[in-house]
């Protein structure tokens, strides 16, 4: 009928869903169990289980915390957009956008623009890295 709609369950994309976050599983639990790593897996994890309960806004947010965290969690992003109606999208984007931008503007008021680029850039690229 000319639909180009994707079809099939919310289960039948976790499959796709499981193998863009089993790298960031394997690659936690191989490492030194580093406490980053678990928290940005376990907010993936969260995005997972939202976006299949239909909570866009709060899964956005969840993912907008892992990818502020560690950028790998990108990863599941990538697929959640991809595999989301275009409605679900929207709302996955713009929850994530919602929260990054407080959390943002929260930082920078308390630290400055060093908290920016923490937080977009990484800590391994700003100067208020300590070394340790």
């Amino acid at each position: 009928m000319g639909s180009t709609k994707l079809r099939g369950t919310r289960f039948t994309w976790l499959v796709p869903i499981t193998f863009a976050v089993i790298p960031p599983v394997i690659m936690a639990v191989r490492e030194a169990y580093h406490p980053q790593d678990q928290w940005a897996l376990a907010m993936i994890l969260g995005t997972v289980a939202l976006w299949l309960r239909r909570h866009p806004y709060a899964a956005g947010a969840f993912v907008a915390f892992a990818v502020m965290s560690l950028q790998y969690a990108i990863l599941a992003v990538i697929v959640l957009i991809i595999v989301s109606n275009s409605r679900d999208r929207r709302r996955l984007i713009l929850g994530g956008a919602i929260t990054t931008l407080v959390v943002a503007l929260t930082m920078y008021d308390v630290a400055g623009r060093g908290a920016l680029t923490a937080i977009f850039l990484g800590t391994g690229d700003t100067t208020i890295h300590s070394g340790t």
